[in-house]
C-alpha cells in the first residue's frame, strides 16, 4: 500500500475521532446548560419541600418530575445524570467529564472553564450549578400546592405579643439594637418540625402554641411552612 494512500486513512480517521469528539464536547455543553437554565432545579427543590427529605437516587427525581412536566422529563431522560448522597442530610447531581469515568466527585471542575482542546486532557467529573430557593416571606403561612408555594395569610406576630402579655400597647423593654432570630417550620396533620431555630425555648413555645390554635395545624389534607423572624419575646413588654 502506498506511503499516501495509508497518510490518508490516517488523516481521516484521526479527523473522524476529532469530529466524534467534538461532537460529544458539544453534546456535554448542551446537556449542562439545560440542566442549569431548565426547572429541573425547581423541581428538585420542590422535591425535597414536598417529600420532606433528600432524594435516593436520580431515577426517584425523574419518575417525579415525570408525573409533573413531560416535557422537562423528556429533555433530561437522555442526559446520563449522576448522583452521590453525601450524608442523609446532603447530596449532588453531576455529569461525568470528558474523560467518560465517573470519578464520584473526588476531582470535579466546572465546565465555563474548558474549552476544546482542554477538554481532551480533562479528568475528573463536572460539577453542576442547580441552587433554586423559592421565594417565602417571613411570617406567612405557604402551603405546598401541586407545583409551587401558595402564599396564605400572614403569622401575626403582635397578636400573638398582645394574647401573650394580655395587653393592646406592646413595646420594646429598650430601643438598643437586638439581634432578630428565626425558625423554619413544616406543619403537617398535626405535627409541627422545627429547623434552623434560634429562637428562644419561650419565644418557640408561644409561637407554636398560637399555631397549633390555627386552622393550617388541624388541616390534614395539606402541608405548610411557615418561616419566623422575630426577636424573642423577653424583648417586649405591656405599655401602660
Amino acid at each position: 500500500m502506498k506511503r499516501s494512500v495509508i497518510f490518508k486513512i490516517i488523516f481521516f480517521s484521526l479527523i473522524t475521532i476529532l469530529v466524534y469528539l467534538f461532537i460529544n464536547y458539544r453534546g456535554t455543553i448542551n446537556d449542562v446548560k439545560y440542566l442549569e437554565s431548565s426547572s429541573f432545579s425547581k423541581n428538585l427543590e420542590f422535591f425535597i419541600l414536598k417529600k420532606n427529605r433528600i432524594p435516593q437516587d436520580a431515577i426517584e427525581v425523574l419518575n417525579f418530575i415525570k408525573k409533573r412536566d413531560v416535557d422537562l422529563y423528556n429533555g433530561l431522560k437522555n442526559i446520563k445524570l449522576e448522583f452521590i448522597k453525601h450524608d442523609k442530610h446532603s447530596f449532588s447531581f453531576y455529569l461525568r467529564g470528558f474523560d467518560n469515568v465517573d470519578n464520584l466527585l473526588k476531582n470535579k471542575y466546572n465546565i465555563n472553564d474548558i474549552g476544546f482542546i482542554n477538554s481532551l486532557f480533562k479528568k475528573g467529573d463536572i460539577e453542576l450549578n442547580l441552587f433554586f430557593k423559592f421565594k417565602q416571606k417571613a411570617n406567612v403561612f405557604y402551603k405546598i400546592g401541586e407545583s409551587s408555594l401558595i402564599e396564605s395569610d400572614n403569622f401575626s406576630l403582635f397578636k400573638v405579643y398582645k394574647e401573650y402579655f394580655n395587653c393592646e400597647n406592646i413595646i420594646r423593654k429598650t430601643l438598643d439594637y437586638e439581634e432578630v432570630n428565626s425558625v423554619q417550620l413544616r406543619i403537617y396533620n398535626r405535627e409541627i418540625e422545627i429547623f434552623d431555630n434560634s429562637l428562644s425555648d419561650e419565644t418557640l413555645n408561644i409561637y407554636l402554641d398560637e399555631i397549633k390554635e390555627s386552622k393550617y395545624f388541624k388541616d390534614k389534607n395539606n402541608i405548610y411552612i411557615l418561616y419566623i423572624r422575630s426577636n424573642n419575646i423577653d424583648l417586649f413588654k405591656c405599655g401602660k
